[in-house]
């Protein structure tokens, strides 16, 4: 939430939410618990309504599986990941991935090129000599390590290559498709109802047991800024996400430094940009996207988005406040 006293909360409700889906949810009459814990560098919470036919410990053992598979898959701070595995493949040689990998990896190359590489998921090292992410133990590589679109598919057979010297990352992206494969894995089992977040990104599916939707209010600010509207959103088969300086952040000799490395200057991103927040159908495009449109910039992001029909939230540093920026697919959702 918004941090100080605001007299203005504006209600967003995704639009084309289908009647007969919430009544399938309202039908579940379980109990609603709160489950939490910790992955990926920060935390979690998962709210639901719990069915008779299945415990907490249960819903749980859900939840830590699939968080298990991502970060063994796709971990970069894992030295036996299998996306360490992949940047440390010799150069040329295809390598099969798993069916999990391949997908997110798909998606972050094909955000990469519709962004024209200012969404990169190979600056991995790059990060790391910003300050972020594992420490380094690699030898020093060359002034310019080939990017994005040296990265090679073949989604017949869900192998991929690089060109050698490879440091992918796709921290911008995994914790959304976490999100979206915890969440689908509890729907296959019955459990239709939940709020489930990881460090302030949310998927978000069904009602409560009062029958509302599940309300989160979005705080770009991660709870630094006052006196700004409070944006209500009901996540009821809608995704979250949000990036900028609020986290991740260092500030050195006065000047901030934080996460979001521009490619173009292997340093953080300088715009006057200090958050983009994604609603989407899905919690990968919300994260992935979030990211990208902030690396573009206030204008080119902004431009991106309405284009594409991107539903996002800009907070642009103006003066000595900020200013807000929707895209029309963003203002479409609120209530008039």
């Amino acid at each position: 939430m918004l941090a100080g006293e605001s007299s203005e909360v504006r209600v967003a409700i995704p639009r084309g939410i289908n009647p007969d889906f919430l009544a399938a949810r309202a039908s579940d009459a379980g109990s609603l618990f709160v489950l939490e814990g910790e992955t990926m560098g920060t935390t979690w919470k998962l709210h639901f309504r719990c069915p008779p036919q299945f415990s907490r410990e249960k819903v749980r053992g859900i939840v830590e599986e699939e968080l298990a598979l991502v970060i063994r898959q796709m971990s970069h701070y894992a030295e036996d990941s299998e996306l360490t595995r992949f940047n440390q493949a010799p150069a040329g040689r295809w390598q099969k991935l798993s069916p999990e990998f391949f997908t997110v990896l798909h998606r972050a190359l094909a955000i990469a090129r519709i962004t024209g590489g200012r969404y990169d998921p190979t600056l991995g090292q790059i990060s790391r000599r910003n300050g972020f992410g594992p420490e380094m133990h690699e030898a020093p590589v060359r002034k310019n390590p080939p990017g994005w679109a040296a990265l090679q598919l073949a989604d017949d057979r869900l192998e991929a290559r690089h060109e050698g010297q490879c440091f992918l990352d796709l921290s911008s992206i995994a914790k959304g498709y976490a999100l979206d494969l915890i969440g689908e894995s509890l729907e296959r089992r019955g459990v239709l109802n939940y709020l489930f977040e990881i460090g302030g990104e949310f998927r978000g599916s069904g009602i409560k047991p009062d029958g509302q939707p599940w309300w989160v209010d979005l705080d770009p600010f991660r709870g630094s800024h006052a006196g700004h509207p409070v944006i209500r959103v009901a996540l009821c088969g809608v995704s979250l996400a949000t990036s900028g300086t609020a986290v991740q952040s260092i500030v050195e000799g006065g000047q901030l430094r934080h996460h979001l490395i521009d490619p173009r200057t292997g340093s953080s991103v300088e715009s006057d940009l200090r958050a983009v927040s994604v609603l989407a159908s899905s919690c990968l495009e919300a994260d992935a996207w979030a990211t990208a449109l902030f690396l573009m910039g206030p204008e080119d992001g902004l431009a991106l988005a309405a284009n594409r029909g991107i539903a996002a939230y800009f907070v642009i540093a103006d003066g000595a406040g900020v200013r807000e920026v929707s895209t029309p697919a963003f203002s479409e959702l609120f209530e008039d």
